[in-house]
């Protein structure tokens, strides 16, 4: 997903709720932070020789280790 994509599926889902499922099953707590949104661009050299890039979006997320799993889960509008 490329960064305006992202954007345009916020803006497509306005006051929704934005939970991250960062592995099969897990999910954010409601009092997460994101602390940075970045636009990578990649270029490597995989084992056979070839080269490949691309170009992703990375969410950094911080959640409270010491989370009571209470609070308001951001909305989209906030994340925009």
């Amino acid at each position: 997903m490329t960064t305006n994509e992202l954007i345009d599926l916020l803006d497509e889902n306005l006051s929704k709720q934005l939970i991250f499922e960062y592995q099969s099953g897990a999910f954010t707590q409601p009092d997460y932070h994101i602390t940075e949104v970045k636009n990578i661009s990649i270029e490597a050299i995989n084992c056979g020789g070839g080269v490949e890039t691309w170009n992703e979006t990375v969410i950094q997320l911080w959640e409270n280790p010491h989370s009571t799993e209470l609070g308001t889960t951001m909305q989209t509008d906030k994340a925009l």
